[in-house]
């Protein structure tokens, strides 16, 4: 309970100040980057997290691996395969792909 409130604490902090959307003005400043963020095809936000981001701010003081496994394991981290916990973007190489879900 204490890894998914800290992810969505996050989310909910920097979500729009620090995430650059991958649709919106590429001349936006983001100052203090955590990575870029983008509509799904069902309209729900993804939030593409820099992988250093992940495992040092957003999951400050717990395991990276097991927080992105547990992400995974409720639906709220997309993954490419069964390999990696992060995708492979052209753009910015790899990073954490998290779903925002309402509550």
């Amino acid at each position: 309970a204490q890894a998914l409130a800290q992810v969505a604490h996050f989310l909910e902090l920097h979500g729009s100040s620090r995430f650059a959307d991958l649709a919106g003005d590429p001349d936006r400043v983001v100052v203090n980057r955590a990575g870029y963020r983008r509509k799904d095809a069902e309209g729900r936000t993804e939030y593409l997290v820099l992988p250093e981001v992940f495992k040092h701010e957003v999951c400050a003081g717990l395991d990276y691996r097991d927080v992105a496994k547990l992400l995974r394991d409720r639906g709220r981290l997309v993954t490419e395969d069964n390999k990696h916990l992060t995708i492979k973007r052209a753009q910015f190489g790899r990073a954490y792909c998290l779903i925002e879900v309402p509550e």
